[in-house]
């Protein structure tokens, strides 16, 4: 799975038109998490990353594509710890995470990491949800 990032100036309506944009180009925002400052910096996963990166180029908006993994686990108290800490046992550092949404009693976080092969076996062995 891949995410978009990239940074919007942080003026009233900026986010609107981005999304609006994305809507009129039939795109869905799976997920998206921003934050803000003098500038948005955005990461977004789209259901159409071509078209995605194509409308930033049209705005002239630079942004970059980063691999994800995506997790499923259980909605319950200390799975988040259990992934985490099977991560720093490893020596594996976590860059960006965030919550990708629901499904039934799971939940499905993303994880933006350097050592992304290594992260595969770790957690694969471990929860067997990757998605």
């Amino acid at each position: 799975m891949k995410e978009i990032t990239f940074s919007i100036e942080n003026k009233v309506g900026k986010m609107a038109d981005l999304c609006e944009q994305l809507s009129r180009s039939g795109i869905n925002i799976k997920s998206m998490v921003s934050a803000s400052d003098s500038v948005t910096k955005i990461h977004i996963i789209t259901s159409d990353e071509e078209t995605t990166k194509n409308i930033l180029e049209k705005k002239k908006i630079k942004y970059s594509v980063d691999e994800i993994l995506a997790l499923r686990m259980p909605d319950r108290p200390g799975e988040l710890a259990k992934i985490t800490r099977k991560l720093a046992n490893a020596k594996i550092p976590v860059d960006f995470l965030y919550l990708i949404g629901k499904e039934g009693n799971d939940q499905i976080f993303a994880l933006k990491l350097k050592r992304m092969n290594d992260a595969k076996i770790v957690l694969k062995s471990f929860i067997g949800g990757i998605i």
